[in-house]
């Protein structure tokens, strides 16, 4: 077994970490501190879905890894970076990861289809102007 460290931020990693201005309010209206998303993007698990990175903290990890004191820092916590690496939002959500994992990889696909669509509403606005 590895030994368990106490959670001690590095204000180098939290520095560094872009905010938008909605994730820099959620933050701060759900009580995450900035130093552990800065923790779960440098060590978490990451996944691709729609667009957006995903981090977390596998629970194995965090009890392996963490003194029990700080595991309650990291439990449940999602953080949602951009493709750029900017923080968008950050949430709690114990069955998170069963959720990202089902979500739809077409998600990306329907700017297309909502382009489409706002050249039909053009299309129409323009037949009723002429008319």
């Amino acid at each position: 077994m590895r030994n368990q460290y106490r959670f001690e931020p590095n204000k180098t990693d939290v520095m560094n970490i872009q905010f938008s201005n909605h994730a820099a309010k959620r933050v701060s209206q759900r009580g995450i501190e900035p130093a552990v998303v800065a923790e779960i993007i440098k060590y978490g698990t990451r996944i691709h879905k729609q667009g957006f990175v995903f981090h977390f903290m596998p629970k194995a990890d965090i009890q392996l890894y963490y003194h029990k004191d700080d595991r309650k820092r990291f439990e449940s916590v999602i953080v949602l970076t951009g493709q750029d690496g900017c923080v968008v939002t950050t949430y709690r959500n114990p069955d998170a990861v069963g959720e990202i994992k089902r979500k739809s990889k077409r998600l990306l696909q329907r700017p297309k289809s909502f382009l489409h669509n706002i050249q039909l509403a053009q299309q129409l606005r323009e037949n009723r102007n002429a008319a």
